[in-house]
């Protein structure tokens, strides 16, 4: 594991929880410094990274890398999803932007890029609406398992590259107006592309020293702080954003030797439980929000608004953060533990059948498992 691109994951989930207190009126008074969407940017460089790194030197077949995936993904997305549709049933005042159609709902939980009368326009939003960045990685995760049927590495990233290159192109060209082809042809998907790099690339960044690691993420973070804090860009998301996550996710792994000497038990807290964050943190900040609102009657005259809303801000982000440690502890790693050996406990009786339905096609009267390993012989056998 790269402890330092662990930290950033996590740093990356805040910045998006971050970004999302801007749809409040108590984060008003700090609008001069709203931003942070990036952090979506510098996951989907990690994401890349991660799976390059992940799967370098493993010989596993596309179907066990995408199980993988699923476990990993799936579980706690439909949980949330869930979730969202009990609130928005229970007390639609609290969700008024969701449109229960068992279409939106089906798309949602499968991964189905679509749209949403709720939001006219936006061709990629699913009832969970940070998902959005779901449908990408999904469609990464199945171009990537097509790539490991190629055990050469480069092979892998010359394949990569070319498919990704060549659906921007189409998107570029055709500009589609189905939310599918929309998102499978976004020049956002390089991001992805760039990880892959950086993971190729890692022993050698490795061999920069800290000294030009610190150049990297200092070079990296005034961009995309640039681009997404004060000096906000017309240019494509990815010339904004993606440039600056790639050196900064660069510098982290040519800071890699140096970080891994100093454990640093918050960041990797925070960055076990970014997924966690990434999808909680919505359904936590909106009841912070609640509360904090109620208590601004009384509080406002006594602070003034901007240092409230500072204050807010902060209390809501602690507590995403504290509610989505909690949930990756005793909620997502039961989940994906769970989930884990149902695959497994499917794959074994479906080992078992195939074992018994060959002894019947030889002629032989299957036996249970239990007698073979007592050594009894069934009725028939030699």
């Amino acid at each position: 594991m790269f402890l330092g691109v662990q930290y950033l994951r996590g740093l990356a989930a805040l910045l998006v929880a971050y970004y999302h207190l801007f749809g409040y009126d108590i984060a008003e008074p700090l609008s001069a410094l709203e931003g942070g969407a990036f952090g979506v940017d510098i996951f989907f460089v990690v994401s890349g990274f991660v799976m390059w790194v992940t799967t370098d030197r493993d010989d596993a077949s596309p179907s066990a890398f995408l199980r993988r995936r699923i476990v990993r993904v799936v579980p706690l997305y439909w949980l949330f999803t869930a979730l969202l549709v009990l609130v928005a049933l229970a007390a639609p005042g609290l969700a008024p932007r969701i449109d229960l159609s068992w279409d939106q709902l089906v798309k949602s939980l499968l991964f189905i890029p679509h749209g949403a009368p709720a939001a006219p326009g936006d061709f990629n939003h699913p009832l969970l609406s940070q998902g959005w960045t779901l449908n990408y990685e999904i469609f990464f995760y199945g171009l990537f398992a097509a790539s490991l049927l190629l055990r050469a590495p480069w092979r892998r990233l010359a394949v990569m590259a070319a498919t990704f290159l060549a659906l921007v192109a189409a998107g570029r060209w055709l500009s589609p107006a189905h939310p599918v082809l929309a998102v499978y042809t976004d020049p956002i998907l390089l991001e992805f592309l760039l990880g892959m790099a950086i993971g190729g690339a890692r022993r050698e960044l490795g061999r920069l020293g800290a000294g030009a690691g610190v150049v990297l993420v200092a070079g990296g973070a005034g961009l995309v702080v640039d681009h997404g804090f004060f000096h906000p860009s017309s240019l494509d998301r990815l010339l904004a954003f993606g440039p600056g996550s790639a050196l900064l996710v660069a510098g982290t792994v040519a800071l890699e030797p140096w970080t891994a000497r100093r454990g640093m038990r918050l960041l990797a807290s925070l960055g076990d439980a970014s997924y966690a964050l990434y999808l909680s943190h919505s359904f936590t900040i909106k009841a912070a929000m609640v509360l904090l609102a109620k208590a601004a009657p009384v509080m406002l005259p006594l602070v003034g608004a901007w240092l409230y809303a500072g204050l807010a801000a902060t209390a809501a982000l602690l507590a995403a953060a504290t509610v989505a440690v909690l949930v990756h502890r005793h909620l997502e790693r039961p989940l994906t533990e769970a989930a884990k050996a149902a695959w497994a406990a499917r794959f074994m009786a479906e080992g078992l059948q195939r074992w018994r339905e060959t002894r019947r096609r030889l002629g032989e009267a299957p036996r249970s498992v239990a007698g073979d390993r007592l050594g009894w012989r069934a009725r028939g056998d030699p």
